[in-house]
């Protein structure tokens, strides 16, 4: 039975001086980290080479390199923190990785798509409902860097044990923004997570008060239907509309690397008198 690790965290934000112990699996969890950027640069230098690698028509080779770029570009924010997590399976031979992207080595996964079924249990699964996780393990990133690793045993022999996984949650919360909305995956919690994968079966209405994180959850709602969906949503994409301009430039960051999602403000997606009665005409026909 391989050994699991409890990392017990003591904090105290009022004595910045009081240091923790670090993991002991913090060394092996960052040379895995480290494996997982150097596969994303294999993955990149194989997707810049796919021009000269296709023997096709000059049109169809012009497809292949239109979807390498797009691919390349959604490496662009993993210097972010490509992975934040891992799940320990029980009667798995090895720990699942969770991450921002997909990553692979010779068609074996590396780093799991937060947005992948198989990611599902990193946020839904309980010490009551395991969904036959034994360990969640969250990692603290900044960058390419592990800064700790924080485990959430599932399997109960937690015990009494004091984690460091709100330290996590509050961390991002007080984290400076800049002109563009940060995602949330790292951080995603079993409620919110409900209404990110909810089925799109008609009108779905999202409320709450002020920062209770609606706008996040509608964008990473949006991020997750064009994955999950994207044969039926790749022609038509996903139209954001925000309130104004601010909002909509605030989005577009995110909403740019998810294909086909695009961001405007209500007063630049309200319809023309000629674009309403056009489409007036199309419903008529």
């Amino acid at each position: 039975m391989q050994r699991q690790w409890t990392c017990l965290v003591l904090h105290d934000r009022a004595r910045p001086g009081l240091a923790a112990m670090a993991h002991p699996d913090l060394p092996a969890e960052q040379a895995y980290v480290d494996y997982a950027y150097e596969c994303v640069e294999r993955i990149r230098r194989q997707l810049e080479r796919v021009g000269e690698a296709v023997d096709a028509p000059e049109y169809q080779a012009g497809w292949f390199e239109a979807w390498a770029r797009s691919r390349i570009a959604t490496f662009e924010d993993v210097d972010r923190g490509l992975c934040f997590g891992k799940l320990d399976v029980d009667g798995a031979t090895a720990s699942l990785y969770v991450g921002r992207r997909w990553v692979h080595e010779d068609d074996a996964p590396v780093v799991v798509n937060w947005q992948a079924p198989a990611a599902r249990p990193f946020y839904t699964a309980t010490v009551a409902e395991p969904q036959g996780v034994t360990l969640r393990r969250r990692f603290r990133v900044e960058g390419r860097t592990l800064l700790d690793l924080y485990d959430e045993p599932l399997d109960g022999t937690a015990g009494n044990v004091v984690h460091g996984v709100a330290d996590i949650l509050l961390e991002e919360l007080e984290r400076s923004r800049d002109e563009h909305m940060r995602d949330i995956v790292a951080t995603i919690q079993a409620d919110q997570y409900a209404l990110i994968t909810r089925e799109p079966e008609g009108v779905f209405v999202v409320q709450g008060g002020p920062g209770t994180g609606k706008t996040a959850v509608g964008l990473h709602r949006a991020s997750w239907l064009l994955y999950t969906y994207r044969r039926e949503l790749g022609r038509s994409g996903v139209l954001v509309v925000g309130p104004n301009p601010v909002f909509a430039r605030s989005t577009t960051s995110r909403a740019s690397r998810r294909r086909g999602a695009r961001s405007r403000s209500s007063r630049d997606a309200r319809p023309t008198s000629a674009s309403r009665s056009g489409s007036h005409r199309r419903c008529a026909s």
